[in-house]
Formats: C-alpha cells, sequence, structure tokens
C-alpha cells in the first residue's frame, strides 16, 4: 500500500486555534508519558556530538513535543529553539518555564521548507514529517542540505495494523491525559469529556496520519539526489510491537583530517 494523503484538521489553516492548541497538548502529553521517542535522544546527541553543535531547532514542534524530555537525557549545555507555522504560544511560555535557558519559543510563524538563515543549529522534526507531500517534505530536507544543517526527523506512525490498533485507542488515551495537560482550559475541558470533540479528532487525525507515513523506501525516494559528497544520509527504522520508530539523519560531512 503506498502513502495517502489523507486531511489531518490540525494541519487545516481553517483549524480554529483553540482546537489546534488542544490537539497538540495533548500530542505533547502522549510524546512525554508514553516515552515512544526516548531511543532517539542517544541518536541525536551523536549528531550533536559530530557537527559540533549545542543548538537543537525543533520544527513542527506543535506543544513541544517529545524535545522537552529528550533534552533531559542530553548534555547540559544544549540548547532548543521551538518553532511552527502555527506556533502555540502558551505551550511554548509553559516549556520555557520548565527549562529555563534551555529552551526559546519562537512566537514567528517558521516555514520548515525555508528556515531563517539566523537559525542555525540540529533540526528536528519529531513525528510531523508525515504531514507533508512528498514535494514539500523533501524541499524541507533540501534547505537542510543547501544551508549545511544536519537535520533528524524521527517517525513512530506506519501503515500497518500493529499501528492502526495502538492509534484506535488513542480517545482513551485523551480521556486520561487532560488533567496532566499545564493550566485549566475551559475550551478543553468541554470538548474533552462533555462534548468529546477532541478525542475523536485525535482519532481521526491519528489513522490521517498512518496512511500519509512514509516507509523506509519512499524516505530513500525523497532524499534521491540530495545526497553528495558533503552531505550524507542515514534511513533506518527499530523493532517494535505496536510502535517502531523510523529515523531519518541528514548531515554534513567533515573532511578527514
Amino acid at each position: 500500500m503506498r502513502r495517502v494523503h489523507a486531511p489531518e484538521i490540525e494541519d487545516e489553516p481553517w483549524c480554529p486555534r483553540p482546537l489546534r492548541d488542544a490537539l497538540t497538548a495533548f500530542l505533547q502529553v502522549a510524546a512525554e508519558r508514553g516515552r515512544f521517542l526516548h531511543e532517539a535522544a542517544p541518536v541525536l546527541e551523536g549528531v550533536l556530538a559530530r557537527a559540533g553543535q549545542s543548538r537543537v531547532v525543533d520544527l513542527c514542534s506543535g506543544g513541544g513535543g517529545a524535545l522537552l524530555s529528550l533534552l533531559e537525557r542530553l548534555p547540559p549545555e544544549v540548547s532548543a529553539t521551538l518553532t511552527d507555522l502555527y506556533p502555540n504560544e502558551a505551550a511554548f511560555q509553559h516549556a520555557e518555564a520548565r527549562a529555563p535557558g534551555r529552551v526559546t519559543g519562537r512566537r514567528a510563524s517558521v516555514d520548515a521548507t525555508d528556515v531563517p538563515s539566523e537559525l542555525p543549529g540540529v533540526r528536528t522534526i519529531f513525528n510531523a514529517l508525515h504531514h507533508f507531500r512528498p514535494a514539500a517534505a523533501r524541499r524541507i530536507i533540501a534547505d537542510a542540505v543547501a544551508k549545511e544543517q544536519p537535520i533528524c526527523a524521527f517517525e513512530i506512525v506506519e501503515r500497518r495494523p500493529q499501528t492502526v490498533i495502538a492509534i484506535a485507542l488513542v480517545p482513551f488515551a485523551v480521556w486520561a491525559s487532560a488533567p496532566l495537560q499545564p493550566g485549566f482550559d475551559l475550551f478543553r475541558f468541554v470538548f474533552t469529556y462533555p462534548l468529546p470533540l477532541i478525542p475523536a479528532l485525535v482519532w481521526w487525525d491519528g489513522m490521517c496520519s498512518c496512511l500519509r507515513s512514509y516507509d523506509v523506501e519512499e524516505l530513500q525516494e525523497l532524499v534521491a539526489g540530495l545526497e553528495h559528497e558533503g552531505y550524507r544520509f542515514s534511513i533506518t527504522r527499530s523493532r517494535g510491537v505496536f510502535l517502531r520508530v523510523t529515523t531519518l539523519i541528514g548531515e554534513p560531512v567533515r573532511p578527514a583530517g
């Protein structure tokens, strides 16, 4: 089965900000509590070390995603800038308060296909590359190559039955995790419990994410022609029963000696 670009509500420009922020708030808690991407920490640390960098520029951050918990597993000198096309200011403020001096949320909109030159660092995309059609996903990677910046994309969604089964249980996770999200939000409460719109939309977007996901071969097609003697790629997939991590790493190659 080939990739299908099914419509995710969170991605739509008409999606109301309170609803989008509620969706990304759940994804933030799920990423941290589920620890699905903790194995990304040593991978990211290796890329930072090879690049001689101590700054992470997180693209498509949403509510902060997995990066906040990963920072706790990285050397203390590593800092992070959170960015998004639709910045979640409340989530960014919470992230800055949680890791003062290490995390900064950029309030201006950042297009992942054209990252401003004043944001150098190792670029990360946590479970968000599938949001982009192939042409746009390739532009994200090509922008990192053109600006000679490393990029790491980590994905846990796949087009396989085990992952779909896991996503089917997501509404229960939304109900259970709402009290763990920072602050009380009346909109979030009403549309999580009395009117469960948020659990329904998280389930919908999760299913669409599975259909949109890139397998290893499709990622290889995305980077075909972008690799050259000064920039290399590696694409791997971990083992797992329900959720596996697919990792794409692109990084400049330092001259020997």
